[in-house]
């Protein structure tokens, strides 16, 4: 009965989008996952005037968009707004608390000094468990960084940014989201088991 009922609601579920779907015709944006101060290299793409392109995505650090505590800055976007308008196309944005550069924290400041956030970040390896080395500095290209968003004070202040996001956005941008979550934080043993940090 219950595999019945998954199937039904599996179907139900299958319609329903599709029918939501053949009302929305696919659009395909062009991905910038480094905007540059200004945005020099957001009006150089020449790919925007390609009408296959509904617009640009493009990527804001949160450090970027909350410099000072529950202060915020969303100039940058208003900006790529403007331009992306004033050229028929739209802006899709990503909020982005994790790194993927060895020096590079995404989260505002006070959450690494603040003892409220535990550091606010948590080093991440971008090798899975088996290939990683415990001895390798943090300088080392294999790690990265990741918010420490089970930690309910940073978690609660990117909700927070996500509500004065909207709130600030609301009917200008075409969409939001977030980098992927998975991390790799444990190291593992020679028996195969994984040793997580202290806490986890």
């Amino acid at each position: 009965m219950n595999q019945i009922n998954n199937l039904i609601f599996t179907l139900a579920l299958l319609i329903t989008s599709t029918a939501f779907a053949l009302g929305q015709p696919a659009k395909n944006y062009i991905y910038l996952p480094n905007r540059e101060a200004n945005g020099p290299n957001v009006r150089a793409e020449k790919a925007l005037f390609d009408s296959r392109f509904s617009g640009a995505q493009i990527v804001y650090a949160w450090r970027s968009l909350e410099p000072v505590k529950d202060q915020y800055d969303f100039s940058a976007i208003k900006q790529d707004f403007g331009y992306l308008s004033s050229i028929n196309k739209k802006l899709w944005i990503q909020l982005q608390e994790k790194s993927f550069q060895t020096n590079r924290k995404n989260v505002p400041n006070d959450l690494l000094l603040d003892p409220i956030y535990k550091g606010g970040v948590l080093k991440q390896s971008m090798l899975s468990a088996s290939e990683r080395d415990p001895k390798k500095p943090e300088t080392d290209d294999e790690y990265r960084w990741s918010a420490k968003m089970w930690e309910k004070p940073v978690r609660d202040r990117f909700q927070k940014l996500i509500a004065a996001s909207g709130k600030e956005l609301d009917g200008q941008i075409e969409g939001m989201n977030f980098s992927e979550s998975p991390i790799e934080i444990g190291i593992e043993q020679p028996d195969g088991t994984t040793v997580s940090p202290k806490g986890f």
